[in-house]
């Protein structure tokens, strides 16, 4: 099965650069890969889109039913490394990307 044919959710920092970016310019590329980042298929040219703040609830909980283990096990830590990374300081603001591959 390609990409093309499935829209994929992604929650992220609104960060300095990568929300500015993605709005001035939405042409992204994608390619499935392990959790580690290691490629299992070609890149592909997709389209991404910043999400209105009122998706972020839907989008949580759409996540949430799919990766119950993840959240469980894999987010309390990466949060810590988070925290670390960024000091106690407050970082960004989360937002939602829709990204639609073959775009």
């Amino acid at each position: 099965m390609g990409l093309a044919s499935v829209k994929i959710f992604a929650i992220t920092d609104d960060g300095p650069y990568k929300g500015r970016r993605i709005r001035q310019n939405p042409a992204v590329t994608v390619a499935e890969c392990t959790a580690a980042g290691h490629l299992r298929s070609s890149w592909e040219s997709a389209h991404a889109q910043v999400l209105s703040v009122s998706e972020l609830p839907r989008v949580q909980q759409l996540m949430a039913r799919k990766y119950r283990i993840d959240r469980a096990i894999v987010l309390p830590v990466c949060r810590v490394m988070q925290a670390i990374a960024h000091g106690r300081r407050s970082h960004a603001e989360s937002v939602v990307l829709v990204i639609t591959p073959g775009s």
